[in-house]
């Protein structure tokens, strides 16, 4: 469905599979807000043995992800538009 919604498919079509399609993007704009804040776990992020030995690794690796999900997701929203 957003596969579908992204390459247009769904244009005229009921609401529903649409707003699948925005909310999936705006969940990736959130993940990618959240990814720069997370500090180094073992639970929740990038978790590599390189990002987990060297704490700036860890940030800079989390930013460029989290400006790549928000990118994502805006063009996500856009499509589902």
């Amino acid at each position: 469905m957003v596969l579908a919604g992204m390459v247009g498919m769904l244009r005229g079509q009921m609401l529903a599979p649409r707003l699948v399609v925005i909310l999936l993007g705006l969940l990736f704009v959130g993940i990618g807000n959240l990814l720069p804040r997370t500090r180094p776990n073992l639970v929740i992020g990038i978790r590599t043995s390189r990002t987990l030995a060297d704490r700036g690794l860890w940030m800079h690796t989390h930013r460029v992800g989290g400006y790549v999900a928000v990118g994502l997701g805006i063009v996500i929203v856009l499509a589902g538009r």
